[in-house]
């Protein structure tokens, strides 16, 4: 297999999934690319979407999909393809490591010598009927979600100000003691993927609840984003997401994934009430994998000590906190 390294898009757009979409990968940084494993005739067999971040002497990149089979007789081929893509992927473009990759990438391996640890997402099957979905909705949810409708929470998609969403989001992450990209990188992402990113929100009356921001392909909606406000209505997020998962199966797509599920019994409480949030809309949970390479290990702990200099907290992801709690 002829393994290549390109800055320009190749695979159909039908083909592409969200994430790999020029728009996404610009929004998420200026520098991005594909690694495509071709067969003896130049056909795609796989593919990977990734980004590419410098900052001072670092070179960092971030895979924005897992690998992707277009030729699924050679599936068995997917995990020496992501070995000897990581391998080229670091001799083209010099990188010191490859970071975590997001919960919207799941991967099904890891590479030899990768730092990994044990993730999922929960997905619901938006092929099943709408009486089969409600069924599988844990009983608690449906009760608020009946609640929510009695009391007059509204559902609105696509009718919300960028901004509110932006600050809702934002104020949310803060609340929790993260950061949040920039609004101009917020606005350039819904700009490239246009009418491919929603805005869902949930009102009582006038006053904004909570949202969803919510990209998609033709097949599957993922939750990207979500905010809520200091005090949600019992019940409006519930509704959000079920009215959410109605609107993307009458238009057609087959799964409403939503994004991210830690498998280890360390979660906090916080993070336990949200998983068990999203567990109880019916998805199945889908097992993986996150992982990251550092190809330069002098480098990588450089970057980490300036960037601890710079904020004086040790940067952790989601790897880090599973090692820890593991000692």
């Amino acid at each position: 297999m002829n393994i290549v390294v390109s800055r320009e898009c190749q695979v159909k757009t039908n083909d592409l999934v969200a994430f790999a979409t020029k728009e996404f990968l610009k929004a998420k940084g200026q520098d991005y690319g594909y690694i495509y494993g071709l067969d003896n005739d130049n056909n795609i067999v796989f593919y990977i979407a990734f980004i590419l971040k410098k900052k001072l002497t670092f070179c960092l990149a971030e895979f924005q999909t897992s690998v992707v089979c277009l030729d699924y007789g050679r599936l068995e081929e997917k995990y020496s393809f992501l070995n000897n893509a990581i391998k080229l992927l670091g001799e083209v473009h010099n990188v010191d490591f490859i970071c975590q990759n997001p919960a919207y990438a799941i991967f099904d391996y890891y590479p030899e010598n990768a730092i990994y640890t044990y993730f999922g997402s929960y997905i619901c099957d938006l092929t099943n009927t709408e009486d089969e979905l409600w069924k599988g909705v844990h009983s608690k949810h449906r009760n608020v979600i009946r609640k929510a409708i009695k009391n007059g929470i509204e559902i609105k998609i696509n009718k919300t100000h960028i901004e509110q969403i932006y600050e809702i989001i934002k104020e949310t992450q803060e609340r929790s003691c993260h950061g949040f990209i920039s609004l101009e990188k917020f606005e350039a992402m819904k700009k490239g993927l246009a009418d491919k990113m929603d805005f869902i929100a949930a009102y009582q009356g006038d006053i904004l609840q909570g949202c969803a921001v919510i990209v998609h392909d033709k097949k599957s909606a993922y939750y990207l984003f979500g905010g809520s406000c200091t005090k949600t209505f019992p019940g409006a997020l519930n509704l959000l997401h079920w009215q959410a998962m109605l609107y993307y199966k009458e238009n057609g797509l087959t799964q409403y994934d939503f994004v991210g599920a830690r498998l280890s019994d360390h979660v906090s409480a916080k993070l336990h009430g949200i998983q068990r949030f999203k567990e109880r809309f019916g998805g199945n949970l889908h097992k993986g994998l996150l992982w990251k390479y550092i190809y330069k290990p002098h480098k990588y702990m450089i970057y980490k000590f300036i960037n601890f200099i710079r904020t004086h907290r040790w940067e952790v992801d989601a790897i880090d906190e599973e090692h820890i709690t593991d000692i």
